[in-house]
């Protein structure tokens, strides 16, 4: 301890001899000192400002009527590239990952278009093991579901768009992070629509956008799920 008071009060000192723009120079390196002396150590791997939320895995399941849920995990945090490969590596998050894929259809007795969706995020956060690894999104798959999204909307003018283009799943129903994982335990629920401004506070199973929002594709791409949207 008294090592570190005799740095500052050194410190002090210089900046009230010196003054000026070069005290000031002199005062961030010797705190860059005390940091290098004191500070908290960090991992090599860690130790970059190259970080960004990564993928995790991504994961279709489908019950025996091919209806079904794309999952999608990210790192909690913004990780290295390497951080990122250590956390891929850690078995005891894929083995857990691997029950949950494996059980879940079963969990709702293959019925899947009769499943609310949040009830398949709270089955899912059973099998959160590492505070690591978020699951961020939950889309709704399977042409049978996806087509529910698409009825007329009786609150829309013309009942809205029922035929999106192709390649674009606008209008397929998802959550996102915040809604998996909701600030409060009295959060309301928000059920959401790809490419879509209008949401819900309950599964609403017709279409959310008229034709003028109705957003452009490129006709034979493959129908798949767009990258995520956790924010």
């Amino acid at each position: 301890m008294g090592k570190i008071v005799r740095i500052i009060n050194d410190g002090c000192f210089l900046v009230g001899l010196i003054g000026g723009t070069t005290s000031l120079i002199i005062l961030i390196v010797i705190i860059g000192l005390f940091k290098s002396c004191f500070g908290e150590k960090i991992d090599p791997m860690d130790d970059t400002y190259m970080k960004q939320r990564e993928m995790y895995d991504r994961h279709a399941v489908y019950d025996s009527t091919r209806v079904g849920f794309d999952f999608l995990w990210y790192t909690t945090n913004a990780v290295s590239k390497k951080r990122a490969e250590e956390i891929s590596s850690r078995k005891h998050i894929r083995e857990a990952q691997k029950e949950f894929v494996e059980t879940v259809a079963d969990h709702f007795n293959h019925n899947f278009f009769n499943t609310d969706i949040y009830e398949v995020a709270e089955y899912a956060k059973k099998f959160d093991v590492d505070p690591d690894v978020r699951l961020v999104n939950i889309f709704v798959i399977g042409q049978r579901l996806e087509d529910q999204y698409l009825r007329p909307n009786p609150d829309l003018p013309g009942g809205g768009c029922t035929e999106p283009y192709y390649g674009t799943d606008q209008g397929v129903m998802y959550i996102k992070e915040i809604d998996i994982y909701p600030p409060s335990p009295d959060s309301l629920r928000t059920y959401r629509y790809w490419d879509c401004w209008r949401t819900s506070s309950t599964d609403e199973r017709y279409t959310h956008f008229t034709e003028t929002e109705r957003k452009q594709g490129k006709y034979g791409t493959v129908l798949y799920i767009p990258n995520y949207n956790h924010q």
